[in-house]
């Protein structure tokens, strides 16, 4: 094995021949010291050859780059030869203007004959005129041979626009590649924008692919956007595509977005797409509401919205949605009108009516209620009621009661629960230290059969400063697929504060079963404290 080198640097001049050979049997490429890595593989990779490279990198003249590399490898033995070449040329002839051109390639030889190959070349034109427009061409051929085959792809290509920050502008671009065998691809873009008056765009777009008998589309596309007012914009779009392969396609396309009158806000959209021989595709959505409250007939902080959307497909609406809400205040009350509807691609429907009315919420006024009342329809089954009431009601300063009444409430992925609960409670202070209440409560599941009542009396109070005692009563009324269980429970508790930060209390039940079952006796001890 043996390396020359021959290195010369100069002003602007830098070049490198290198000339090495290997024996076959030479095999120590690894074990040589102070050899980089990547050099060890090459001298493993380059064993039987003798290969000679070069390369050049030349600025010395003013606006000039040239590189170059060549590599050249033949093993005498095996009468294989292996090339390698890359020429890159950068010239700038003045500050707008610039030319490259680029010829690269690699090939592997036997016996005289070329087995494997490829060849790059590439030229390349790029010029900035005045005001922001520019043009970029190129030319470019790539070869590729395995044995017999050779395969030859061309392409040219360029590209002009003018500034495409200034409202009229235009860009224009053309492409064409020859293949080998005949096919050919030719694609033509034009794109247009267009500012007639300070309100009104104009966009048009012409993209062309032509590949002979091989699917082939042309496509038009015309867009405009108006501003009517300062709130309120319109905008439209025609496409029209046409082919080779019977599937010529129409799409349209308009909006409508902002404020047509004061105070109220829309957004419409329609969009159309056929395509020849299929059922047209559509989708709209409609979108009204108020940007701010208003009064009407007497109410005041008024809202109200619209928005309905609809998508139809292989000739079916496979798609629906409408929802409508209002809201105002009467008086100092709430009430609220609320409507909703919706197909889904599966064919579920579900029809939704709401109405909520809530009392005035001021503190100093001893009744308060709130009313929600839902009737909905799910797959156009039987009608289903959601009704929630809340009263609350301030009898005199110690004594208030509460009552709730919730049915068919949602569920937490939006399911309807198939239950009914309802709450009435009492409460009486009766002095500083003492008090007394009275609960009643029901649960109903229908999906489960089953149906829970109980009735609490408790009376608590405090003894002295440091100690309180609370006596309970309740009665437990259950049903279970017609199956009753009713219970009565009697509870004591005491609680004793031994310092501040420590309590002891004592506690004691006594509950007696009406069905048969054992009584049952439980007591409790209890230490807490405070860390």
């Amino acid at each position: 094995m043996n390396r020359q080198t021959i290195a010369y640097t100069g002003k602007g001049v830098n070049a490198v021949l290198n000339i090495a050979s290997t024996d076959s049997s030479f095999a120590r490429a690894r074990d040589l010291a102070g050899v980089p890595d990547p050099e060890k593989a090459a001298i493993e990779a380059e064993r039987g050859f003798r290969r000679t490279d070069f390369a050049a990198n030349v600025t010395a003249m003013k606006g000039l780059r040239f590189d170059t590399y060549t590599y050249n490898a033949a093993n005498a033995a095996e009468s294989i030869a292996l090339n390698r070449f890359r020429h890159f040329a950068d010239w700038t002839p003045s500050r707008s203007s610039r030319i490259t051109y680029l010829t690269e390639g690699q090939s592997r030889s036997q016996n005289g004959a070329l087995q494997l190959g490829n060849q790059h070349t590439l030229l390349t034109f790029d010029h900035q005129f005045g005001r922001g427009m520019k043009l970029n061409m190129f030319d470019e051929k790539v070869t590729t041979l395995n044995g017999d085959q050779r395969t030859v792809v061309s392409t040219r290509f360029a590209h002009f626009e003018t500034d495409r920050s200034k409202a009229n502008n235009l860009t224009a671009e053309m492409k064409r590649i020859q293949m080998t065998g005949g096919a050919f691809e030719n694609t033509t873009h034009l794109d247009l924008n267009l500012r007639p008056a300070r309100n009104l765009g104009l966009h048009l777009n012409h993209l062309s692919v032509d590949r002979g008998t091989n699917p082939s589309a042309t496509t038009n596309t015309l867009a405009l956007n108006w501003q009517i007012n300062p709130k309120l914009q319109f905008a439209g779009a025609y496409a029209h595509t046409t082919t080779n392969n019977g599937s010529d396609a129409v799409t349209r396309m308009l909006s409508l977005k902002g404020e047509p009158f004061r105070g109220v806000s829309l957004t419409a959209s329609l969009a159309e797409t056929a395509v020849e021989g299929k059922p047209m595709r559509s989708a709209s959505e409609l979108v009204v509401g108020h940007a701010k409250p208003f009064s009407l007939l007497g109410m005041t902080n008024v809202t109200m919205g619209l928005k309905y959307s609809n998508l139809n497909d292989q000739g079916r609406q496979v798609q629906q949605a409408v929802s409508g809400v209002f809201s105002a205040n009467v008086g100092r009350n709430q009430l609220a009108f609320e409507y909703g509807g919706a197909l889904d691609p599966k064919n579920n429907s579900a029809v939704t009516r709401a109405i909520t009315f809530v009392s005035d919420r001021n503190e100093k006024l001893p009744l308060h209620f709130d009313i929600s009342y839902k009737a909905r329809n799910i797959n156009r089954s039987d009608l289903m009621l959601t009704r929630r009431y809340n009263l609350s009601f301030r009898m005199d300063r110690n004594t208030s009661l509460q009552y709730t009444y919730n049915s068919l409430p949602d569920g937490p992925n939006g399911q309807i629960l198939p239950t009914v609960a309802s709450s009435f409670t009492l409460r009486r202070a009766m002095g500083r230290s003492a008090s007394f209440a009275l609960d009643y409560t029901t649960q109903r599941d229908f999906a489960k059969n089953t149906l829970a009542r109980k009735l609490g009396i408790n009376f608590q109070g405090q003894m002295r400063n440091l100690a309180a005692v609370q006596v309970g009563y309740s009665v437990d009324i259950s049903n279970l697929n017609g199956q009753n269980t009713n219970a009565h429970t009697i509870s004591l508790s005491y609680d004793r504060r031994v310092s501040a930060d420590n309590v002891v209390a004592f506690g004691a039940a006594y509950t007696m079963n009406r069905n048969g079952q054992a009584d049952d006796v439980r007591g409790t001890v209890e230490f807490r404290t405070r860390f």
